[in-house]
């Protein structure tokens, strides 16, 4: 008699060891994606920071100034001042029709 009166209160703790041991292994897969996307995140704002930082500084190398101290003053004449290719770029351009 005592058996059968402790086999439903067994079956029922064996249950809320299961649902518990599943309840926390949920959330430790939770968690630890939880810190895979921080850590995504994170590499996302530092690749955000280094291109930043390399546009800034391709920008710098590749502008006018610098393009001739590096060819000389020689290269002066090549390039076009600032007025000049500001009337080229406002003016309409008109493709050549067939």
């Amino acid at each position: 008699m005592k058996r059968s009166l402790l086999a439903p209160y067994a079956a029922v703790l064996a249950v809320l060891v299961i649902m518990a041991v599943i309840f926390l292994w949920q959330k430790s897969v939770i968690l630890r994606q939880g810190y895979e996307i921080a850590k995504l995140k994170a590499s996302v704002e530092s690749v955000r920071t280094s291109n930043f930082q390399m546009r800034t500084e391709i920008s710098a190398e590749l502008s006018p100034a610098r393009i001739l101290a590096v060819l000389g003053e020689e290269a002066s004449e090549y390039v076009k001042p600032p007025e000049e290719t500001a009337d080229m770029n406002s003016k309409p351009v008109r493709l050549a029709s067939k």
